[in-house]
């Protein structure tokens, strides 16, 4: 069965018969993973920089692949073997460093318990008795509310970052 026979004619025009069995087979191993239809280029940069046949843009790939790992890239190093190897080397372990949950991940956590307790704190007058500062009603209201935002900022981070995983 050929895998991805539509996206093949829409982007591999002109293309030897030998060069699309070549591509159709990279993409077979990947089954219903089709990452090179992604429109994340950090998402097409982890699987690309592992496979010596290009499957999507190239500007694409490049963009994400500096992205993933943190500094810019010379065409040239896309283009030699012996830098392919070094920048394969960069990519895994930028991948393990963002798979360890990272600085985004810590954050977004702490900004989800923060903001959900603070939010119980200020949002209930029975917990305050709108002492603290001698906060009026509102004020507290307007604090829990904030804290209530920031807590879903947090999970939001939290669930985009689950989901590059």
């Amino acid at each position: 069965m050929i895998v991805d026979e539509n996206y093949m004619k829409e982007h591999y025009k002109g293309m030897s018969p030998k060069e699309a069995r070549e591509v159709m087979k990279v993409m077979q191993k990947y089954g219903d993973n089709h990452w090179w239809e992604s429109d994340d280029p950090m998402e097409i940069a982890k699987h690309q920089i592992f496979e010596d046949v290009l499957l999507t843009n190239f500007k694409t790939y490049h963009q994400g692949l500096a992205t993933l790992i943190g500094r810019s890239i010379e065409v040239g190093e896309l283009s030699s073997k012996k830098y392919t190897e070094k920048l394969r080397k960069e990519a895994k372990d930028a991948i393990e460093r963002g798979s360890k949950g990272g600085l985004t991940s810590k954050l977004s956590l702490i900004m989800v318990f923060f903001g959900f307790l603070v939010s119980i704190f200020f949002l209930s007058s029975n917990f305050t008795g709108n002492i603290i500062g001698n906060l009026s009603n509102s004020g507290s209201n307007y604090l829990g509310i904030v804290s209530l935002v920031i807590g879903l900022v947090g999970v939001y981070l939290w669930k985009k970052k689950q989901k590059t995983r």
